[in-house]
């Protein structure tokens, strides 16, 4: 009977090992968000060459005036819209993104020039998630979808926002 207690005793304490040795989380900027926590900061650049920068953590936006010096003006997201845009990347899983997203040009099919870049930062308290994507090719991968979408909501927050409206049109375009 003492071997049986030994034995169970030995069981428990492999189980419990084994769940603290489990596997070990990687580095913030990779590590998946928990589920609904609250994004506490974004840096979201896009556009061509990613020139248009949206940083909550500086209260302030970035326009890119292609032939111009770029316009920096004051610009803050309410605590509503960043629940919004929180929402979104936990609907369509943002924090499991690769670092360096990219989607395969399908057979037949070619790039787009120019093409729009994008660089999300979105910190919560886990941490920093970076994703970057040049958005090169036409694709209806579902990951690209969720991307653009996300991308979407973000540009309509900020063209939405008074001090944008204020800002003068982009002088020329790319090629």
């Amino acid at each position: 009977m003492g071997a049986r207690y030994l034995a169970l005793g030995a069981a428990v304490m492999l189980l419990a090992l084994a769940a603290c040795a489990g596997p070990r989380n990687e580095a913030p900027s990779t590590s998946a968000q928990p589920a609904g926590q609250a994004l506490t900061g974004l840096v979201f650049a896009y556009g061509v060459g990613a020139k248009n920068v949206l940083d909550t953590t500086r209260g302030t936006f970035t326009k890119d005036m292609i032939m111009a010096s770029p316009i920096t003006v004051p610009l803050r997201l309410s605590a509503s819209e960043l629940a919004r845009v929180s929402r979104k990347m936990d609907e369509i899983g943002f924090f499991s993104y690769p670092a360096d997203f990219s989607v395969p040009v399908a057979a037949g099919g070619g790039e787009i020039t120019p093409f729009v870049t994008y660089r999300f930062a979105a910190t919560t308290d886990a941490g920093t998630k970076v994703v970057k994507w040049a958005d090169k090719a036409p694709s209806d991968d579902e990951r690209a979808l969720g991307l653009r979408s996300l991308a979407g909501l973000i540009e309509s927050i900020i063209v939405a926002k008074s001090a944008y409206k204020k800002l003068p049109e982009a002088e020329g375009g790319y090629l």
